[in-house]
């Protein structure tokens, strides 16, 4: 007779992560600088001028979200 493996019947119970307000706040901010980043890029290419790198355009993307 052939041996069958058992399914182990351990349950991983994950916990959800919780965040503090200013991580919330934080990610936020990125999730906005990307989407800037990624507005910069797009509106370059069609304007049909050069293309400017992801480097390039997130630091454009950051002075104008942190206004630095």
């Amino acid at each position: 007779m052939a041996k069958t493996k058992k399914s182990s019947s351990k349950k991983t119970t994950s916990t959800k992560r919780s965040f503090t307000a200013k991580q919330k706040e934080a990610q936020k901010k990125i999730g906005e600088v990307n989407f800037q980043a990624r507005k910069i890029i797009y509106e370059a290419g069609k304007k049909g001028a050069l293309m400017p790198s992801w480097k390039a355009a997130s630091k454009q993307a950051v002075k104008k979200v942190y206004g630095k």
